[in-house]
């Protein structure tokens, strides 16, 4: 099953039937943000807004482990996850949109995995689902798509944005976008065998180019881009296929502990 993640301004999907809709409850606590199970055209999806539908909770407080438990438990085997990000570099213009390739952790404070009691080893590589991109690619309109070899997203804790030196250090780092929530929910996905893929909203050139970013230009470029959002999501859930065979085999990467019960939630 498909899930979607809305960000900053994606709340809600118009036009879908809502079959039910709840906060869940994982052994990591309850869900920040209702889940709805949605049909549309016959074909069943996940949708959950990450920031609550009143864009209530910010960045460092989401509860990215109860969260992706709560939508591998009730079956996703892929997430596509929609963020408005800030661009750092110049042909990564606003109001276009990309899929992030890799990412940078510059969070702080957050809850980076599920394996934190027991030692679980495995690798990051890749992140992204090439299968989920490809497909989603395909829907997208040509003149808003950008497709970079590389569109490194490093994400920062927030809520602050970024000074102009921590913009320009990005930059010699080699990040191309910068955002606040993909991490570590692009890990989490990977732990949990589930397809991944980000696709970014460029709303703005963060504050190495010329300004200062505001939250005003922020949600009114992604505003500007909603329409098309959501009916690009409409037609993605009625059209993917899951096929994607890169999936982590937690039992080779299993090294010692006590496995809990909610494990086998994870392997499956």
């Amino acid at each position: 099953m498909l899930a979607i993640i809305g960000g900053s301004g994606l709340y809600q999907i118009e036009g879908v039937q809502i079959l039910k809709e709840s906060y869940v409850e994982t052994p990591f606590g309850s869900t920040t943000s209702p889940i709805l199970w949605c049909a549309l055209e016959g074909a069943k999806f996940l949708f959950l807004p990450r920031h609550n539908k009143d864009h209530s909770v910010p960045p460092s407080s989401i509860n990215f482990k109860a969260n992706i438990f709560a939508l591998k438990q009730a079956g996703a085997s892929a997430v596509l996850s929609v963020s408005a990000v800030g661009s750092l570099r110049e042909e990564l213009s606003p109001n276009k949109f990309c899929f992030a390739t890799d990412f940078i952790d510059f969070t702080r404070l957050r809850d980076l995995s599920f394996f934190s009691d027991f030692v679980v080893h495995w690798s990051p590589v890749p992140l992204v689902c090439k299968e989920v991109v490809e497909q989603a690619s395909k829907l997208l309109p040509e003149n808003k798509l950008l497709k970079p070899k590389k569109a490194v997203y490093i994400c920062i804790e927030g809520p602050r944005f970024s000074t102009k030196a921590e913009s320009e250090m990005f930059r010699a780092w080699g990040a191309d976008l910068i955002g606040m929530t993909a991490c570590p929910e692009c890990l989490l996905c990977r732990e949990a065998r589930i397809c991944y893929a980000n696709l970014c909203v460029i709303t703005d050139y963060d504050c190495w180019k010329d300004h200062a970013v505001t939250q005003e230009e922020v949600m009114t470029n992604f505003k500007a881009n909603l329409a098309q959002i959501q009916e690009f999501i409409k037609q993605f859930v009625v059209t993917f296929q899951p096929t994607c065979e890169q999936k982590i085999d937690l039992n080779s990467c299993f090294v010692g502990g006590v496995k809990p019960e909610w494990f086998e939630v994870l392997r499956r």
